[in-house]
């Protein structure tokens, strides 16, 4: 591991893990098959999954999870449930720790430290892996790599497993693979630099799925086009139905702000400079429960709008749109056709059938969102 401690991406990650007929599962009386899971994780991938991996990885998902109970990784009391941040499996199947990712952190060690005080185990930190080692046949034997001290050497092996691979902190490879993620602002560790992938490409292997990596909604930006400490979700339904609307640099709406994460997410995608703006006025301001950054109590977020770094606030819709750098045009189009679907009762442009409120009170606010 290049880095000086074990565990990579758990320090930071949500762990949400999925597995059909676990011991945890079957002790709460639910049904559940392997079918099922595969099935429905193919739907929630709209189909783009490798079947013959994702078969292998549902079928041995519930095995993982009963060893790390055994080893001591303690679940929330709620697990297995429905996981709203994407679409919905059949049945609950989602576990979580009680501490998140971190939760697996302390159990993994110990199971590491038993394999190393036997000595079935050489654990090598703050070394990184610069390439793959083949034969006169082009088979994989090994890895050459580089210690602290900056010394190099060959490690030799009769099987080598490659577990690495994520590219999130790689600039380069973002704009290589999937462009439209660089805006996006990387909330991860940054020794995720594609170095597995570096090394598969340098022994010949064919990459695939390189453009599927996902930049979800959640960063707040500040008014001159910096991303801020601010790095949460949206609150989604069905824990929150916003009252506000989201557009984009036209001013326009682009996605129904109820519907499933997946779906919202798939539209952020496609936005310009991938991120929108939440447009609400002060009648939304005023309402209670309408909060859209999770995290932050009404007091913070009018604290916000005091301060005027992050939230802009006008007395008229083309001021506002000026102050947030959007299309004047476009907007005050939007909310008069979004006021007068309301007021003829018409139903909504993208299907949004909850919340919907007339915004017309000035002052009227805005924040940017980004990936």
């Amino acid at each position: 591991d290049k880095n000086s401690f074990v565990g990579g991406m758990l320090i930071v990650s949500g762990g949400h893990v999925s597995g059909a007929n676990s011991k945890l599962q079957m002790r709460k009386g639910i049904q559940d098959s392997y079918e099922q899971h595969y099935q429905d994780a193919m739907r929630i991938g709209r189909f783009k999954a490798n079947s013959e991996l994702l078969k292998l990885a549902t079928e041995n998902a519930a095995q993982m999870i009963d060893w790390l109970e055994e080893i001591g990784v303690e679940f929330t009391d709620e697990s297995p449930f429905l996981e709203d941040d994407h679409d919905h499996y059949s049945v609950p199947r989602t576990y979580v720790g009680k501490n998140l990712a971190r939760s697996l952190l302390s159990p993994l060690q110990k199971e590491l430290d038993k394999r190393i005080e036997r000595g079935n185990l050489d654990l090598r930190l703050e070394t990184t892996a610069l390439n793959l080692l083949q034969d006169e046949n082009e088979k994989v034997i090994g890895v050459r790599v580089r210690d602290k001290a900056g010394r190099d050497s060959n490690i030799y092996a009769t099987t080598v497993i490659l577990t690495t691979g994520g590219y999130g902190a790689n600039k380069i490879m973002q704009q290589q693979y999937n462009p439209r993620v660089v805006p996006a602002k990387w909330i991860g560790l940054p020794h995720a630099t594609g170095d597995g992938i570096r090394m598969a490409k340098g022994v010949g292997a064919k990459l695939a799925g390189m453009d599927h990596l996902v930049s979800f909604p959640g960063t707040v930006y500040d008014l001159r086009g910096f991303p801020t400490s601010i790095s949460t979700r949206l609150q989604f339904p069905p824990e929150h139905y916003t009252q506000s609307i989201w557009v984009n640099k036209k001013g326009q709406r682009f996605v129904n702000e109820h519907t499933t994460p997946d779906n919202r997410e798939v539209a952020f995608l496609e936005q310009p400079e991938l991120s929108f703006f939440v447009v609400y006025d002060e009648n939304i301001r005023q309402q209670p429960g309408t909060l859209d950054i999770g995290g932050q109590s009404r007091a913070e977020m009018d604290q916000e709008i005091t301060r005027g770094g992050i939230i802009a606030q006008a007395n008229s819709l083309r001021q506002l749109a000026g102050k947030i750098g959007i299309s004047s045009t476009g907007l005050i189009a939007t909310i008069d056709q979004y006021n007068d679907d309301i007021a003829t009762k018409m139903s909504d442009q993208y299907g949004r059938t909850r919340q919907r409120k007339k915004i017309g009170k000035p002052p009227f606010y805005a924040f940017r969102v980004g990936g």
